[in-house]
């Protein structure tokens, strides 16, 4: 499968150096995302069906997904060469969203709204098979695993196309960022890039800044692989101890004890940890303790949803200001304050 990712790549690079900016950047739709992902997809009937499946073809497909109402979405297939035409005619900064577990193609599409809504970014949206609606809970987390090794050669190709975005198109990139931002499972594919040495070869600055929100990946020796990410300025590792989701995970999988929940050292180098125990720590609805870069928290909470919205921008927030963080006894570790 990796071998065929990699072809559709060579194809998608013909598609990169022949497309020249526009002269006139224009402003993001908040009520438009797009959304790339590696399901299987039929269509009937002009509605698009997404299977909880990775297509076996290896092929990435790209959408538009207009929010005409609170529960109406229109999708529309477009190829690469529209994708690449929106990144660099936008006059915003982007971050490529890879969501976690239990998420269908529609709830990551509107999730990706929601993020760019709230921090005002550009969202592109990974959108991959995490949701199996004949089971839930363990067991679809344990299927979403098995899914994540079918989908890590894809995610490979995409930050591969990435890179190549910014090589062809360094004028767009002086005054615009690009982050990636993967949430509670979505962390696992970072993890399995680095171990299986997928990452791009040599390494260099694709992103500016990563973030790993509420990892749902074993903090035993994350140090190990996060040491070996080099192709950003920064990273930042967002945990909570009350992190409901991930107790969960702990308790009754075999996953272990999870980096978005409890963080020990030896911590990485590469990176700076930030802990919402104090902060957001338990509450109800318990999905709060586990998503708290949208919704009711950053909506209460002017540090929390300006530190999101700094770190998604690709900007560095400053860890020396004792009213919004407090430094914590690790070097490169810091609590936030509400």
């Amino acid at each position: 499968m990796y071998v065929r990712s990699c072809l559709i790549f060579v194809i998608f690079i013909n598609q990169l150096l022949s497309f020249s900016q526009s002269e006139l950047c224009t402003a993001i739709n908040p009520d438009e995302v797009i959304v790339i992902s590696n399901r299987l997809v039929t269509k009937s009937s002009n509605m698009y069906t997404f299977e909880n499946k990775v297509d076996p073809s290896g092929k990435l497909g790209f959408y538009l997904v207009n929010q005409s109402s609170e529960n109406e979405l229109n999708i529309t297939l477009v190829d690469s060469s529209f994708f690449v035409s929106q990144l660099i005619s936008r006059s915003s900064n982007w971050v490529l969203f890879i969501h976690g577990d239990s998420k269908t193609f529609e709830d990551a599409a509107i999730r990706g709204l929601k993020i760019q809504k709230t921090h005002n970014i550009g969202v592109i949206v990974f959108s991959w098979p995490t949701k199996e609606p004949n089971i839930n809970g363990s067991k679809n987390f344990r299927n979403s695993m098995l899914q994540a090794e079918n989908t890590v050669a894809h995610v490979a190709s995409l930050i591969n196309t990435l890179k190549l975005i910014r090589e062809s198109h360094p004028e767009f990139w002086i005054d615009h960022t690009l982050s990636l931002f993967a949430h509670s499972l979505g962390n696992y594919l970072l993890e399995l890039l680095v171990r299986e040495n997928l990452l791009p070869q040599p390494q260099s600055k694709i992103f500016d800044n990563i973030v790993l929100n509420a990892p749902a990946v074993n903090q035993k020796h994350h140090k190990n692989w996060l040491d070996k990410i080099k192709i950003q300025n920064q990273i930042f590792v967002i945990s909570n101890r009350h992190d409901f989701n991930l107790k969960g995970v702990r308790i009754f999988t075999s996953a272990g004890k999870q980096l978005g929940e409890i963080v020990k050292p030896p911590f990485s180098e590469n990176a700076y940890y930030i802990d919402f125990s104090k902060s957001v720590g338990f509450r109800f609805p318990t999905g709060t303790t586990h998503t708290f870069f949208i919704g009711s928290i950053p909506e209460k909470s002017e540090n929390i949803r300006c530190f999101y919205t700094d770190i998604l921008h690709g900007r560095s927030p400053d860890l020396t200001d004792e009213k919004k963080f407090q430094a914590r006894k690790i070097n490169g570790s810091y609590n936030i304050i509400f």
